[in-house]
């Protein structure tokens, strides 16, 4: 808020001096809403973006961007950079969520998010184990499959999955993706308003929007959870959704303290809820592939 404050009395002052100045003073302004070190790294240098684009379990998504959103390789860079006001923390320092239901909202709207998740290629924990979602009893899910990666490397080999996130630009993206790749027939998208929740957000968890009853034999939930109030909701959902000997494979990197309805950082607190307990009674934690967590519901 002070931030915002700040950049609203400068404004005020700059508007009523030359054309010239005005505009370096409006990208003095800019510069402000850069990097807070609420959970994502600075500026990501040119060399790993390059790395990244040549990389089997990347998907080809710097060339799936580039056709998506039409702008010019400099263009598509520095948003891969995070390069000064691209970076996903400034657009947060921007909006300024002042509640939960806002943060949400940032979260469900933000553009900077869309290039911030396209560096996550396909995590080792799947790689690494492909025979178990080979032999998922159901659909695998991606909960918050940001731009579809995942799904995308899961369909190809065959898996049934399905991808859900509240992301607008992100599931544009990644149903622009599947349909490139011609994977349409293995990959189903849901959408986070649905008949049986009134065609509206619940107030702490999208996950109701899923379809009611147990049906997957797999969820991933990869970074997601440190960035959704009350997270064990969520999970709770999640949980009930899952079939018996299903399978949940999580990563969280919760912020330090907070949680409940005064954390609106980027990577909030686990409000003194640990993993297991939000898990419950039925689910049991069965090991840790690099640093992903993975969870089995009992028989």
């Amino acid at each position: 808020m002070r931030v915002v404050l700040r950049v609203v009395l400068l404004v005020a002052v700059w508007l009523s001096q030359p054309v010239a100045t005005v505009a370096d003073k409006f990208e003095e302004c800019r510069k402000l809403f850069t990097t807070q070190g609420q959970g994502g790294k600075a500026e990501i240098p040119l060399s790993k973006i390059h790395e990244l684009s040549r990389r089997d379990d990347s998907m080809s998504v710097v060339e799936h961007l580039q056709g998506f959103t039409g702008l010019t390789e400099p263009e598509l860079m520095k948003r891969l950079m995070r390069t000064g006001r691209f970076h996903f923390e400034g657009e947060h320092t921007f909006w300024d969520p002042q509640s939960t239901t806002e943060l949400r909202w940032y979260y469900a709207t933000s553009v900077d998010y869309l290039f911030a998740n396209a560096l996550h290629i396909v995590p080792k924990c799947i790689k690494q184990n492909v025979p178990m979602f080979q032999a998922a009893k159901g659909p695998v899910l991606d909960f918050s499959g940001g731009v579809g990666t995942n799904v995308l490397f899961l369909a190809k080999l065959g898996v049934s999955t399905e991808y859900f996130g509240i992301g607008m630009i992100e599931a544009a993206f990644a149903e622009y993706r599947v349909k490139r790749m011609g994977l349409e027939d293995k990959v189903v998208f849901r959408k986070p308003h649905q008949n049986h929740t009134a065609w509206a957000f619940d107030e702490y968890t999208a996950a109701k929007a899923l379809p009611i009853g147990p049906r997957y034999g797999g969820i991933l939930a990869m970074d997601v959870l440190e960035h959704i109030p009350h997270y064990h909701k969520t999970v709770k959902e999640l949980v009930d959704r899952l079939l018996p000997g299903g399978f949940i494979a999580e990563t969280s990197p919760f912020g330090k303290g907070g949680g409940g309805e005064n954390d609106l950082r980027v990577h909030l607190g686990n409000g003194g809820v640990s993993m297991s307990k939000a898990m419950g009674p039925t689910m049991e934690r069965t090991g840790n592939v690099a640093n992903v967590n993975i969870w089995v519901k009992k028989q």
